[in-house]
């Protein structure tokens, strides 16, 4: 774990940080972390849980994260299904992410 941390330290650095970690004991590690480093800097915490492979479920879960951590920037896309659609909606979350500060 203290690897896991030591490599998140240097990765939040920077502006976005993405870590994927299974339910248990490391769970409630990473988000004593996270809720010190939101404390700290005053950073936006998006966490999605997956509990189904069905895309639409994940799609709301995605956007029901981001509203909670005040960014409801997707609240108006439905889900991207092609290259051109994921490309789009990133470029403007990319843009709505960078006018956050």
């Amino acid at each position: 774990m203290k690897i896991l941390l030591a490599e998140a330290d240097g990765a939040l650095a920077g502006r976005l940080f993405h870590l994927l970690v299974k339910n248990g004991y490391q769970t409630t590690a990473v988000n004593w972390y996270l809720a010190g480093r939101a404390k700290a800097e005053g950073a936006a915490i998006v966490r999605i849980s997956v509990y189904s492979d069905h895309l639409a479920i994940f799609w709301k879960s995605v956007q029901d994260a981001f509203a909670h951590a005040g960014l409801p920037l997707l609240r108006g896309y439905a889900c991207p299904d092609d290259a051109a659609g994921a490309s789009l909606l990133a470029d403007d979350l990319c843009h709505g992410l960078a006018g956050r500060g």
